[in-house]
């Protein structure tokens, strides 16, 4: 989503900042139904999906896929975020927050995968994103916080 509505969003950056700010709240808005759509669809089908992809089911599948089912809308959570780092010309801290999220990732992912298998893979993607939308969030309140704050609807 960040890249198909990255070219509109960073002329109305540039041009015209009200254009911008509505822009950017409808395609948010938008993106965030859509994803609770998607992931609510994954969580109810994920035996079916399941059943469907490997021939047969396993709860333990069903179980993670459950709990994969929210990135869609985690990853969707930090799209204006990633919008405003990019079209304010910040790619530095957007490299940073990626930075930051991948040693979070590394290090819980190793101690909750040999800790519970699987499942503590899973639970550290779901953290890691969740990470990364909040140092995304400090980074842009803190950088430019009257645009946070227009975005997020405060």
């Amino acid at each position: 989503v960040a890249q198909s509505i990255y070219p509109n969003a960073s002329n109305y950056y540039r041009h015209d900042r009200e254009r911008f700010f509505n822009f950017l709240r409808t395609a948010y808005l938008r993106s965030l139904i859509v994803s609770v759509g998607v992931s609510l669809f994954t969580f109810a089908f994920a035996p079916v999906i399941i059943d469907l992809l490997s021939k047969g089911q396993s709860e333990g599948s069903v179980n993670i896929l459950r709990l994969l089912s929210i990135i869609p809308f985690l990853s969707c959570l930090n799209i204006a975020n990633t919008m405003v780092i990019l079209v304010g010309d910040h790619s530095k801290k957007l490299l940073k927050s990626t930075l930051i999220a991948s040693m979070f990732f590394i290090f819980s992912g190793s101690i909750l995968t040999k800790t519970f298998g699987m499942m503590g893979l899973a639970a550290a993607i779901v953290a890691t994103e969740l990470v990364l939308f909040v140092v995304n969030s400090v980074f842009v309140y803190r950088m430019e916080k009257s645009t946070f704050l227009r975005v997020h609807g405060f």
